[in-house]
C-alpha cells in the first residue's frame, strides 16, 4: 500500500491531501462481498410468504442499512478516499472524501500545535504509521490528543508535513516581532 501525499502552503494555511491507493485484490475481493450482501438482500424478501412480509420488514430494512452504510461506504473509500488536513497556527481542521459524498469539516482550535509518528506497520522496510496531532494545554502546557490521520503513511511524508507546520510556524513567528528577512545579492 503507497498512499499519495499532496501538500500546499500558502503561508497561511497547509492544505494536505492523504489519498489512500489500496491493493486492486483488496478492491475486488470487498466488490463481491458488496455484491454477495446486495443480492441476499433482493434474494431474501422473495422468499418470504406473502403473509409474513409485514413482519420482517423492519429486519430487512435494518440489514439493507447496515449493508449501505458500512460495506459500501469502505469500498468507496478505498476506491476513492482521500483525507484532507488544512492546518493554520490556531486550528486543524479535516474531512473525509469517499468520491461520492463528503463527511462534515470538523475543526479543532489550538493555541500550539505538535506532531508525532504512531508506527503501525512495516512494509518492505518502509515504516508506515499515522500523523499524530497533539496540541498543548493553555494552563500546564501538557500535551493533549487533537487528532490522528487514518490515512497511513511512510515516515518521510510525516516529515515533509511537519516541515511545512515548522515553516508556517517560522512565518507567524516574523510577522510577531516584524522581523525582515533580507539577502546580501
Amino acid at each position: 500500500m503507497k498512499n499519495k501525499l499532496e501538500i500546499h502552503n500558502d503561508g497561511i494555511n497547509i492544505y494536505v491531501t492523504l489519498i489512500v491507493n489500496s491493493h486492486i485484490i483488496g478492491k475486488t475481493l470487498l466488490s463481491l462481498f458488496v455484491i454477495l450482501l446486495i443480492g441476499g438482500l433482493i434474494y431474501f424478501p422473495s422468499t418470504i410468504p406473502k403473509e409474513e412480509v409485514s413482519s420482517f420488514i423492519f429486519p430487512i430494512l435494518i440489514f439493507g442499512f447496515l449493508v449501505f452504510f458500512f460495506p459500501v461506504r469502505y469500498l468507496l473509500w478505498n476506491i476513492y478516499g482521500k483525507e484532507n488536513l488544512i492546518i493554520n497556527t490556531k486550528t486543524l481542521s479535516h474531512y473525509n472524501d469517499y468520491g461520492i459524498f463528503k463527511t462534515n469539516l470538523k475543526t479543532h482550535a489550538h493555541q500550539r500545535l505538535g506532531t508525532s509518528f504512531e508506527h503501525i506497520r512495516t512494509t518492505d522496510n518502509i515504516k508506515l504509521g499515522k500523523l499524530l496531532f497533539v496540541k498543548h494545554n493553555d494552563e500546564n502546557n501538557l500535551p493533549e490528543y487533537l487528532y490522528e490521520t487514518t490515512v497511513l503513511l511512510n515516515s518521510e511524508n510525516i516529515k515533509m508535513i511537519d516541515n511545512e507546520i515548522s515553516r508556517l510556524y517560522d512565518i507567524e513567528l516574523n510577522e510577531e516581532f516584524n522581523f525582515q528577512s533580507f539577502s546580501d545579492n
